[in-house]
């Protein structure tokens, strides 16, 4: 059973382990230059749990995800145009 499972959700679960490893891995970077910034204009830093819940973080994972949107629905519709 467990074989057939992952046989069949291979894609489904390497892609949720790609996004977990980016969503982390751009929180990390992220916290590091808010705090950097922070520190330049002499505000306080911020913990990492903080720092998920403020608008920078927020604002640059949507940033992020709609230009990957964007450029998968304008591939997905020349795909279907021009392979038709």
């Amino acid at each position: 059973m467990p074989r057939n499972f992952l046989r069949d959700n291979g894609l489904t679960l390497a892609l949720l382990a790609l996004f977990a490893v980016s969503i982390v891995g751009h929180a990390l970077a992220g916290w590091g230059a808010y705090n950097e910034r922070q520190l330049e204009h002499a505000n306080v830093q911020v913990g990492l749990l903080q720092y998920l819940g403020t608008g920078h973080f927020i604002g640059t994972v949507f940033e992020n995800w709609e230009s990957e949107f964007l450029q998968m629905a304008t591939y997905v519709t020349l795909t279907a145009y021009l392979l038709a």
